[in-house]
């Protein structure tokens, strides 16, 4: 019966060739997808012709742009238009190339797939001729008669046959399925391994790179700090050997004058060891107060926070208790009411009886009579209660209020205020003030009368209107004189004259109307039901000034009152105090009643009698209370003023000056002269010291003159130092004004300043390029300070010779003056472009020193300063290429699904780290290790391996280009052809485990052959005798038929090479293998010979001048040379304490019949010590007689660290 199910036997013992629907439509499958690889091989032939004229097209375009760049005339659009043409074919060239890849890409991926359709067509094509022929069979059995007799038995041989068949069927599903299940269990293994390999190797680059920036960053961070620590050196010996020469001169001035140069640098050193020590200790016991203050400031706020916290918690809790129920508000008015009524009581006139209730009556609240001296008697529990607050526990009588007379008796009173005196001793002082008038009883003048408001005024004086009405009755009927008018105050006699006497009828009508008066003169003033209260009138100007008056000499000023009340209001002018009456005249038309709003116009005439300053309140009285205009008069005096206390010249430059200027203003009316005299030097802000013997610095250019009333003048003082000093100066000066009439207190005022160096200076000696590379540009700046107050100009320049290296930006600037911020400053660029012939320069100024280390002076001109600005350029100079050892690689030719491998030398020939990196790979081509970047240290090299690896079966031409962070490109050339394979690997690298000496592993690969030719490969292995590799390949040479492939086994078996013997083993096993493949042997030497002379540039091989690799054993004398074309070797050593292994890398070339180059197979071993080890490998008993026992010991030993269990089987 044919495979596949093509032909099939039905029950009638027919054989029929009918597929069901399911195998139909497989099969149609099937053939579709040979179909679909058909035509995607058509398509990859098709574009890999496209391509090939792409390029030819590509190459034409791009000679002809080659030649019109290298014409002798170069016309600018012709190129551009040939550019773009190159551009466009290059492009369309590169499309194609990946489409191609991609078709190239898709066969490869169903390759195999297309083995099996091929596999399943020519097995269904078998089957079809089995089918044939067993129906021819069947017929001629049919027609034979015999056939009916063996019937029966073919059926039941049929039937057995069926029945074996269908459980060999089983088994063979059963081994396949557990075959594909071991193999997928050995690829997760594979894959898991490989992925812990590529861990560990990630994590070991990581703490390489890890480990290599630390070094880089230790390296640099060892430099700046020393290169600090030089600079500090050479700044404290400059330093130092300024201090030493400029003791050096003091001492000899010194010793020249007379004095103990040693006694004077000792007490110095000792003064300034005290100073710095007690400054030191202020300011760590500042340090310390200002710590502890802020701990208890923060310790307060945090107490008093959390205070004010719980006293608002309990606050708020105790007014919530409070609010509760309707007590609350009945308590609260309860005590409101108890608090303002008289007696306590919470309600008034409970009953309802009073016929009317006053509430001034009932209630101990401050009305508007309050102030006007009639509540003392009448309510004196208003004036206790306002007494008793805290705020009025100082209050007192305003004695310039009361009349000089009323004073005594004001002074000793009970009360505490004026308000407050008792009536005793106001009866008494109005008693006193009417025997001072009882002499003029009887006698007034013709034309005198009573005063309208005589009797009124002294009732506000007295402030009781109880003790005025007393006072009133008491008077006797008789005119008052108008007082003296002496200048010393003494009255003068007038003539009296005799007036009659009232009669009953008119002093009853005098009485009853100064009553009346007295009532209602003040009123409170009520409109709309409010109550007008404050003063009445309102004076403009609040304060009448008589300024610089004159005795003798009369003077007026005018103001206004202006009515401020709600409606009419009236006004009338009392009395000025006794001493000050006669010197004031005060003239207005009486306005009378006057409504909201309207003013009333004033004079007041100032006569001054004597040369003393006077300040009193002019009293009216208005229907709404009293008010007064405050009156001041002032003399003529000499008020000097300075502008300053003190002048501030600030920082000043030796050679500089600087004016400031003074000013004196007499705000008086009388002129002065001022004098101006110098009083101290100080020398610092501690201590003051009087220098009379030397010069001042402050130049005083007037020290006297006049100044007038009213007036000022200035006084222009320069600071000029001589000598510089750290020290503050400070000079003080003093201003004394003199006037005959008026002696003044003289005036004082400061002068400080200080003294500094050249305004220019540099803000740093010298300028540190650090580690500089030929024809690399640096960049520094350069500051300029200015100390001094004027800008000025600074011109930078390099030596002559130097002038292509070190180039200022800007070359001429101005440096900016000292402002509020600080001194001003100039940057300036500095571009130093080190060349090699700065090096022969500095040999010859006497500026270089080994190392290549270079000193370069700099002066910058300042036209306005004596002093040029000096500083220098210091830089350690060095070589800044990579050196390559490699231009032009030429790949040779290699195949598509190979790599070919080449090693370039990069050295750093600098002192400076650089970083450097292949950038804008192809696709073709890549750098290993770390993707082609690194970093060399000075003076390092390291090698990096190309690897070109074609996608396509066409040339390549391209560049790689190397930058380093010096900005430095190395290009290397670098040619390469593809080539398809004849045969494919399905692997081309195989990596073997760590494997004993003596123990056997096995790994295996597939080759194929793609195309439809049958093809003859031959492996060629290294030499075993020379190189002891322990591999071996079966089948070495084979020969694969069109789409065939066939399984590759690679066996490895170290030998021990520690000792050498193992050479000797790997003869024999040499011998042995030659004697059982005599004919692989032949071909392998022949192909040996061909490996040597065959294309080297397939083979990732170093230089002709590159050294083979070695492998080095612990014995010294046992070394094994490997060159690179066959692979490498390195060997462990004990002595750095790892245990011994081989890591080794074989190159093993296959060839292939009919072409040139070799598919290359890298074997991957490492050979590590065996735990269990036997001392014979092999056991020849000899001869041995029948029924004898011959018996051979075999020592097994165990090197590892753990117990081994041992076992023993048969070889059969």
């Amino acid at each position: 019966m044919a495979k596949g199910g093509q032909g099939r036997e039905l029950d009638n013992g027919v054989i029929t060739t009918h597929v069901s629907l399911a195998e139909g439509k497989a099969e149609r499958e099937q053939r579709k997808d040979f179909a679909r690889i058909e035509g995607l091989q058509s398509s990859f032939y098709k574009l890999s012709a496209v391509l090939e004229e792409q390029v030819a097209v590509f190459r034409s375009e791009r000679s002809k742009l080659v030649a019109l760049e290298q014409g002798d005339l170069i016309d600018g659009e012709a190129v551009e238009r040939q550019r773009a043409l190159v551009q466009r074919a290059e492009s369309a060239m590169n499309a194609t190339e990946r489409e191609k890849d991609a078709a190239d890409f898709e066969l490869h991926k169903i390759g195999v797939r297309a083995e099996q359709l091929r596999k399943s067509f020519m097995a269904k094509e078998q089957a079809s001729i089995s089918v044939a022929k067993l129906r021819a069979a069947r017929e001629r059995k049919s027609g034979d008669k015999i056939a009916r007799e063996r019937k029966l038995q073919a059926d039941e041989l049929q039937v057995e046959f069926n029945r074996e068949c269908s459980s060999d069927s089983a088994k063979v599903e059963a081994a396949r399925l557990e075959r594909a299940r071991a193999a997928a269990r050995l690829t997760e293994k594979r894959s898991q391994k490989q992925d812990l390999y590529k861990k560990v190797q990630s994590e070991y680059s990581r703490q390489h790179e890890e480990r290599a920036h630390a070094l880089i960053n230790l390296k640099r961070s060892t430099e700046e700090i020393q290169a600090e620590i030089e600079g500090a050196n050479s700044r404290r010996a400059l330093r130092t050997a300024r201090r030493v020469a400029k003791e050096k001169a003091e001492f000899d001035g010194i010793l020249q004058a007379g004095g103990n140069p040693y006694e004077v640098f000792r007490r110095r050193e000792q003064d300034a060891k005290v100073s710095a020590a007690r400054a030191r200790i202020e300011r760590k016991l500042k340090q310390s107060e200002m710590l502890l203050a802020q701990k208890m400031l923060a310790f307060d706020d945090y107490v008093r926070v959390k205070e004010e916290g719980e006293w608002q918690a309990k606050e708020y809790e105790q007014q919530y208790l409070r609010s509760l129920g309707r007590h609350l508000q009945e308590d609260t008015t309860r005590k409101y009411m108890e608090s303002r009524t008289i007696g306590g009581v919470d309600s008034i006139d409970p009953t309802g009886r009073a016929f009317r209730v006053e509430p001034s009556q009932v209630t101990v609240i401050k009305t508007h009579a309050f102030g006007l001296g009639t509540v003392q008697k009448s309510r004196p529990d208003i004036v206790d209660k306002i007494v008793s607050k805290p705020v009025h526990s100082d209050a007192g009588p305003d004695l310039s209020l009361i009349p000089p007379q009323l004073r005594p008796y004001v002074a000793h009173s009970k009360g505490g205020n004026a308000q407050g005196a008792d009536s005793d001793g106001m009866a008494r002082a109005l008693s006193a003030s009417r025997n001072q008038f009882g002499d003029l009883d009887g006698e007034v003048g013709p034309e005198t009368t009573t005063p309208p408001g005589a009797a009124q005024a002294q009732a506000e004086l007295d402030h009781s209107v109880e003790d005025e009405r007393q006072l009133v009755a008491a008077l006797p009927d008789h005119d008052l004189v108008e007082g003296a008018a002496s200048s010393h105050g003494r009255a003068r006699e007038t003539k009296r004259f005799k007036q009659r006497d009232l009669s009953v009828h008119e002093q009853e009508l005098l009485s009853r109307a100064r009553e009346r008066q007295l009532v209602e003169i003040v009123q409170p003033q009520v409109v709309w039901g409010k109550q007008y209260k404050g003063q009445g009138f309102l004076p403009k100007p609040t304060l009448l000034h008589f300024r610089d008056f004159v005795v003798g000499q009369k003077y007026s000023m005018r103001f206004t009152l202006t009515n401020v009340s709600f409606t009419f209001n009236s006004f009338k002018s009392l009395d000025l105090p006794a001493e000050v009456k006669n010197f004031f005249t005060l003239t207005y038309e009486k306005p009378g009643r006057m409504s909201a709003g309207l003013s009333c116009s004033l004079r007041l005439d100032f006569e001054p009698r004597v040369n003393e300053d006077i300040s009193v309140e002019l009293p009216f009285l208005g229907k709404t209370g009293p008010f007064s205009v405050p009156v001041l008069c002032t003399k003529q005096v000499v008020k000097p003023m300075l502008s300053a206390s003190a002048l501030d010249f600030g920082t000043i430059v030796i050679g500089e000056e600087k004016t400031l200027s003074l000013r004196i203003t007499n705000d008086g009316a009388l002129p002065a002269t001022f004098e101006v005299a110098r009083s101290q030097v100080v020398a610092n802000d501690n201590q003051s010291l009087v220098r009379d013997s030397v010069p001042s610095d402050f130049t005083l250019h007037r020290v006297g003159g006049e100044i007038g009333p009213h007036s000022s003048t200035l006084i222009e003082m320069t600071y000029a130092p001589k000598r510089g000093s750290p020290e503050r100066l400070t000079e003080s000066i003093q201003v004394q004004l003199s006037n005959p009439d008026c002696p003044c207190e003289p005036l004082h005022c400061s002068l400080h300043g200080k003294c500094n160096d050249v305004p220019i200076y540099p803000a740093e000696g010298s300028v540190d390029f650090k580690c500089c590379a030929f024809d690399k540009l640096y960049r520094a700046k350069l500051v300029l300070n200015n100390r001094g107050q004027v800008a000025l100009r600074a011109q930078a320049s390099a030596p002559r010779a130097l002038e292509d290296m070190i180039e200022f930006l800007p070359k001429l600037g101005f440096v900016q003056a000292r402002n509020d911020q600080g001194d001003g400053r100039l940057e300036f660029q500095i571009k130093f472009r080190p060349a090699p012939a700065l090096v022969s320069w500095a040999k010859e100024n006497g500026t270089w020193t080994e190392g290549n280390h270079v000193r370069i002076p700099i002066h910058i001109d300042v036209p306005d300063q004596v002093l040029p600005v000096e500083f220098e350029i210091n830089a350690m100079l060095t070589e800044g290429d990579l050196v390559v050892s490699k231009h032009h690689i030429d790949f040779g030719a290699c195949y598509t699904n190979q790599a070919v491998r080449v090693p370039v030398e990069l050295r750093n020939q600098s002192k400076i780290v650089q970083r450097f990196g292949f950038v804008q790979l192809k696709q073709q081509v890549d750098v290993q290790p770390s993707n082609g970047y690194g970093t060399l240290l000075p003076g390092e090299s390291c090698v990096r391996e190309v690897v070109f690896s074609p996608h396509a079966a066409v040339s390549y031409s391209f560049t790689l280009t190397c930058k380093t962070d010096m900005n430095r490109t190395v290009f290397i050339e670098c040619v390469g052809r593809g080539v398809d394979p004849p045969l494919r690997m399905s692997h081309s690298s195989i990596v073997f485990g760590a494997t004993a000496i003596g123990a056997h592993a096995r790994q295996s690969i597939f080759m194929f052959n793609p195309s439809r030719e049958p093809r003859t490969f031959h492996f060629v292995l290294p030499s075993d005798s020379l190189y002891q590799h322990g591999l071996r390949l079966a089948p070495v040479v084979a020969t694969l038929a069109g789409h065939e492939s066939k399984r590759i086994e690679i066996e490895f078996q170290p030998a021990d090479i520690r000792s050498g013997k193992g050479a000797d083993a790997s003869c024999e096993a040499d011998g042995e293998e030659r004697q059982g493949h005599g004919h692989e042997e032949q071909k392998e030497g022949d192909a040996r010979s061909e490996l040597e002379g065959a294309s080297a540039q397939a083979l990732p091989v170093l230089d002709a001048e590159s050294s083979p690799a070695t492998a080095t054993t612990d014995d010294a004398s046992s070394t094994i040379v490997v060159p690179n074309a066959v692979g490498k070797a390195v060997v462990s050593s004990s002595r750095l304490g790892e245990p011994w292994s081989r890591h080794c890398d074989w190159h093993i070339p296959c060839f292939v019949e009919g072409f040139e180059h070799p598919i290359m197979l890298q074997v991957s071993t490492v050979t590590i010590e065996p735990e269990i080890t036997i001392d014979r490998t092999h056991v020849q008993f000899g001869e041995v007689a029948v029924n004898s026992l011959k018996t051979i010991v075999v020592r097994v030993r165990n090197a590892g660290k753990t117990a081994a269990r041992l076992r023993a089987e048969g070889l059969n």
